[in-house]
C-alpha cells in the first residue's frame, strides 16, 4: 500500500469530520478487530488507518500503513464497509500480500439507555486469495456511564468460499472511558484459526471526531506481536440524504406591516352639517327665460321691472 494514498484518504475525511464511531479493522464500525451492533448514519464515513510492526519469530517484520478501513452509513441501520491489511489475523499467510475483506452490517434494534443494539453481520475474508465467508450475531450495550461493551458470536467457513465445514466464531471488546478524551479499549477474538488479544489506548481530538491510538496486538499461536500507531476519522451524516417531511424548514415568514387604522373624521361646527351645493345645469338649446317650477322668491319679484295693464288688466 502506498503511503500517499492513504494520506490523501485520510485528509478528505478529515476536513469534515465529527463525532461518529470508528472502522473496526476489518470495514465496519467497532472497536479494533470487532464490529459491534452500532450502524453510521445515512452517508456518514468511518476510517481508521495504522502505522504498524508486525512481528512473527523466524520471518522478517512488516512495517507499513497496515489496515486500512473504511465503514459508510447506507441508512434505516444498515452498513457497508471494506478493509485492507498485511497480515495481522490469524491464519494470514507469512509474509503477507495485501489482502482485502468486506462486511455488510445491519442493525436490528437500536441502543438506548439500558437497552443494548443488536444486529447482524455479513462479512468475506481475504477476497483476493481465498475467500472465506461468515456471519455473526452482534450485541452492544453500556454498562454503566463510562464503560461500552461488544461482543460477537457466529460461524466462519474454514475451507474457504463454499466450503460446508464451519467454525465458530465468538469475540468481545471492552471501552472505557476517561478523563481528557481519553480510553482504553480491549479485545479477545478466539477464532478458528486462533486466538487474538489485543488493547489500546486512545485520545479522542477536536471534538471526538478523530482520534489517534497506541496499540499492541498477540497471537498465541505463532508468537506474533504487532504494534501501531492509528489515526481513525469519522464525518457527519449528510444532511441533504435525509431531509424528510418533518425535518423540512418551515417557510420563512416576514413581519406583517402595523396598520394604523384611519382617524375619525373632525369638523369645525360642534353640531355637524350637511353641506351640499346644488347647482343648476341648463339643457343644451334652452334660453334663460326658461320655464320655473315655482316662482321666484321675493327678492326676485321685488327686482322684475313693472308692466302697464293691458286693456284686459293683464300686466
Amino acid at each position: 500500500m502506498r503511503a500517499g494514498a492513504v494520506t490523501a484518504i485520510v485528509a478528505a475525511l478529515a476536513a469534515d469530520a465529527r463525532a461518529e464511531p470508528f472502522a473496526a479493522r476489518t470495514g465496519t464500525s467497532g472497536v479494533l478487530d470487532i464490529a459491534d451492533a452500532n450502524a453510521l448514519g445515512l452517508g456518514a464515513l468511518a476510517l481508521a488507518v495504522e502505522l504498524s510492526n508486525y512481528r512473527v519469530p523466524g520471518k522478517p517484520p512488516m512495517v507499513g500503513p497496515s489496515p486500512l478501513s473504511l465503514g459508510l452509513g447506507l441508512g434505516a441501520g444498515l452498513e457497508a464497509g471494506v478493509g485492507l491489511r498485511e497480515g495481522g489475523l490469524p491464519g494470514d499467510p507469512q509474509p503477507s500480500p495485501l489482502l482485502f475483506s468486506s462486511a455488510l452490517k445491519l442493525r436490528f434494534f437500536k441502543q438506548a439507555g439500558a437497552l443494548p443494539a443488536v444486529g447482524m453481520q455479513l462479512s468475506m475474508d481475504r477476497i483476493n486469495l481465498s475467500p472465506q465467508g461468515a456471519l455473526d450475531l452482534l450485541v452492544t450495550a453500556d454498562l454503566g456511564t463510562l464503560v461500552r461493551a461488544s461482543a460477537l458470536i457466529g460461524a466462519e467457513q474454514i475451507h474457504g468460499l463454499g466450503s460446508s465445514a464451519l467454525g465458530r466464531r465468538t469475540g468481545g471488546t471492552l471501552t472505557v472511558w476517561g478523563p481528557g478524551g481519553a480510553s482504553l479499549v480491549l479485545e479477545a477474538l478466539p477464532l478458528p484459526e486462533g486466538n487474538l488479544l489485543g488493547g489500546a489506548l486512545r485520545w479522542s481530538l477536536r471534538g471526538e471526531s478523530a482520534a489517534v491510538a497506541l496499540g499492541m496486538q498477540w497471537q498465541p499461536s505463532n508468537d506474533a506481536v504487532r504494534l501501531s500507531l492509528g489515526f481513525a476519522f469519522s464525518s457527519a451524516p449528510a444532511r441533504w440524504l435525509r431531509i424528510s417531511v418533518e425535518e423540512a424548514p418551515a417557510p420563512l415568514e416576514l413581519p406583517k406591516p402595523e396598520v394604523t387604522p384611519p382617524a375619525p373624521p373632525t369638523f369645525r361646527d360642534p353640531t355637524p352639517h350637511l353641506r351640499l351645493k346644488v347647482k343648476g345645469q341648463r339643457m343644451p338649446g334652452e334660453d334663460a327665460n326658461r320655464h320655473l317650477q315655482h316662482g321666484p322668491s321675493d327678492g326676485a319679484a321685488s327686482a322684475a321691472p313693472n308692466r302697464e295693464p293691458d286693456n284686459e288688466g293683464n300686466r
